[in-house]
């Protein structure tokens, strides 16, 4: 009856380790890269970034941006326009989609928030606690089983660029950015 209930005890401990990595990893993922990035540690951001998969997604995502345009283009010179534009697109990806990209990127956010009013007051835009695009306060995660998870702003899913993560081993990549249309429009 001991051996019995020692291992329903290690049984119990095992699952509550689950369940505390299936709750917590996500948050202990994002404030690790919100931390990296604040120190403009380029090295450590990389680490819980699939590039690869970063990049193509991301390139999928202007290609069809551009798809879309030229099929509601009716001039010659539009139509010439966006293709050229479409065959930059890749290159410009490529460019901005590096560890020091993805750094600049978050900690954009910081620094337009120095510069604005105090949040609450007129003219301020973002509240302060939105340091990098990974703050907790702001955010909120949706579970896509368990092997994915998307971050985005309480309330706005697909509205300012869900970021989504993917599974690797016991630890989560950013895997892709759901770019929205103003930002595509904005190429």
């Amino acid at each position: 009856m001991g051996k019995t209930r020692g291992w329903i005890v290690v049984g119990l401990l095992l699952l509550a380790a689950a369940v505390t990595w299936y709750v917590a990893s996500p948050w202990w993922t994002l404030r690790q890269m919100a931390e990296a990035a604040r120190a403009h540690d380029a090295a450590a951001l990389s680490g819980y970034v699939d590039y690869p998969k970063l990049r193509a997604s991301t390139k999928a995502q202007v290609h069809a941006h551009f798809d879309r345009l030229s099929a509601g283009s009716i001039s010659n010179t539009g139509s010439i326009m966006i293709v050229a534009t479409d065959l930059i697109a890749d290159d410009l990806v490529d460019q901005v989609i590096t560890p020091k990209g993805l750094e600049t990127i978050f900690v954009m956010e910081r620094t337009r928030s120095k510069d604005a009013a105090p949040y609450g007051e007129a003219g301020s835009e973002r509240a302060p606690d939105k340091p990098t695009g990974l703050g907790a306060a702001n955010r909120e995660i949706v579970r896509e089983g368990l092997n994915g998870f998307k971050l985005h702003a309480k309330g706005k899913a697909g509205q300012d660029g869900d970021l989504i993560f993917e599974r690797h081993g016991l630890s989560w990549k950013l895997a892709s950015i759901q770019l929205p249309e103003d930002v595509l429009g904005a190429l």
